[in-house]
């Protein structure tokens, strides 16, 4: 390879190389996709929490909001309970999780 086609081959190689860990990062998930992946893990696990179908999880700035029924009042408290051991969960609104 002689001077010029080393000189052009870095020309496409060195913007490519600095852009790589770009291409990357949108497949990570952000702060909230995480605390909603962890938080829905956390609550599958929990086999003695009891729900009449699986919950649905909602993050935004690390306020959980958990949706769905629970057997019991006490199956609420500990929804709330369970989702307040992820890292990173400020709050937790039960406002749509009903006991019937």
């Amino acid at each position: 390879m002689n001077a010029m086609q080393l000189f052009r081959t870095s020309l496409i190689a060195i913007p490519v190389l600095l852009a790589a860990p770009a291409f990357g990062a949108d497949s990570a998930p952000s702060g909230d996709e995480l605390i909603t992946s962890k938080v829905q893990a956390a609550l599958a696990a929990d086999k003695r929490l009891q729900v009449k179908a699986p919950l649905e999880v909602r993050t935004q700035d690390g306020v959980v909001e958990i949706v769905g029924d629970v057997k019991t009042p006490a199956m609420v408290y500990r929804a709330v309970e369970t989702a307040r051991t992820v890292d990173g969960v400020k709050d937790v609104d039960t406002n749509r999780l009903d006991a019937r």
